[in-house]
């Protein structure tokens, strides 16, 4: 295996993080705000607001 095969680094969205916890129940819990809670976006003020999906 060459250099840059072996330390290749795949960039993901980090979003695992946010779901994985110790139990299962916590885990379905965090996925359902993740996927229901709508998304983040910046105004026009250059503020952000929060709108559901």
């Amino acid at each position: 295996m060459d250099y840059q095969a072996k330390y290749r680094v795949k960039a993901t969205c980090g979003n695992c993080q946010l779901v994985c916890w110790k139990t299962r129940k916590e885990r379905e819990y965090n996925y359902e705000l993740l996927t229901t809670s709508g998304e983040v976006i910046q105004d026009q003020g250059l503020g952000f607001k929060v709108v559901k999906s």
